[in-house]
């Protein structure tokens, strides 16, 4: 078997891992969770609106996408 393949299996490599990666996703979800709360609740108002807040949105995950990109 491949050494890097083996080196996912290691059960300290995986609990790392689990460490780092749980409050990531759950950041990402927060996030996600409000950008869909302010969708719905700016479809009440009107189409621009609604459409601003897309832009934004987009904006928005490609600055993060290019924050994490940097950092990696």
């Amino acid at each position: 078997m491949n050494r890097l393949f083996l080196g996912l299996l290691d059960q300290n490599f995986l609990s790392k891992l689990r460490l780092i990666a749980i409050p990531i996703a759950l950041q990402n979800l927060i996030n996600v969770g409000i950008k869909a709360a302010d969708t719905v609740m700016l479809g009440l108002v009107g189409e621009v609106q609604l459409s601003a807040a897309a832009v934004a949105n987009q904006l928005s995950f490609t600055y993060m996408i290019i924050i994490f990109c940097a950092s990696a």
